[in-house]
């Protein structure tokens, strides 16, 4: 399939009730629905984002004769992948809201399960986009759904981090967060996080997702360039 072929189509199916449900899980009659198309036919109608996908489905070999759900469930999860490299890419307040996205979804679950997740890396694409189609604003969806387009770009087309730190800054930043959950949470709690940051093997489920929602709050409650450092820190 020639690149000019592929793109026109991405472009007419991103715009059917299927493609969304399909991506999702709803359709149009909920209430976050136009928010996830609009958001979607934004980022299918970037020439960046469409030729690295056509060049994934290339190499996957899914051009051709490949079920039309396989694509799609191909397409959600190549995003989230590239949208999850290029987080780093981002600015760092930009990073701090899909941080805060990301401590509420984790938050949602039972804490048993939040910590299965987090150990094993792995957050299903579909699952987390029904979750988040439960936002209570569309300016939280879209807000979203435009930095996971930004992060895709940046990603294929390998754009440098607008803000560097250091390995020491970081580690001065991930200080104050100790100390911070030391005061807030007590020392008990503060060990805690310092075993599940130097091995996460040594804790359980429950202890690992007990660290990070406790690390993921304390940063975003930091001032000044120690905000900057743990933000960035914690996507590198």
């Amino acid at each position: 399939m020639e690149r000019a072929r592929f793109v026109s189509q991405a472009q007419t199916y991103i715009n059917t009730d299927e493609t969304v449900k399909s991506l999702v899980g709803i359709d149009s009659t909920h209430p976050r629905y136009s928010a996830f198309l609009k958001g979607f036919e934004e980022m299918f109608s970037n020439d960046a984002i469409i030729g690295g996908m056509y060049d994934a489905l290339k190499q996957a070999g899914l051009l051709k004769n490949a079920p039309s759900r396989l694509v799609i469930d191909f397409t959600r999860e190549w995003m989230l992948s590239m949208g999850r490299k290029g987080i780093q890419r981002l600015d760092t307040e930009d990073q701090a809201f899909l941080l805060a996205v990301r401590l509420v979804y984790f938050e949602s679950m039972p804490t048993e399960q939040c910590g299965q997740k987090l150990k094993s890396e792995k957050v299903d694409g579909r699952q987390f986009y029904t979750w988040l189609a439960g936002a209570k604003t569309d300016t939280t969806v879209s807000r979203f759904l435009k930095l996971t387009s930004d992060a895709v770009v940046r990603e294929v087309t390998k754009q440098q981090p607008p803000e560097n730190v250091t390995e020491q800054q970081v580690e001065v930043a991930a200080e104050l967060v100790g100390r911070r959950i030391a005061k807030q949470y007590g020392e008990s709690k503060a060990k805690l996080v310092g075993a599940a940051v130097t091995d996460p093997t040594t804790v359980s489920d429950y202890e690992i997702c007990i660290a990070a929602r406790l690390i993921w709050t304390e940063t975003l409650l930091l001032k000044g360039e120690p905000r900057r450092w743990m933000v960035r820190g914690l996507f590198m």
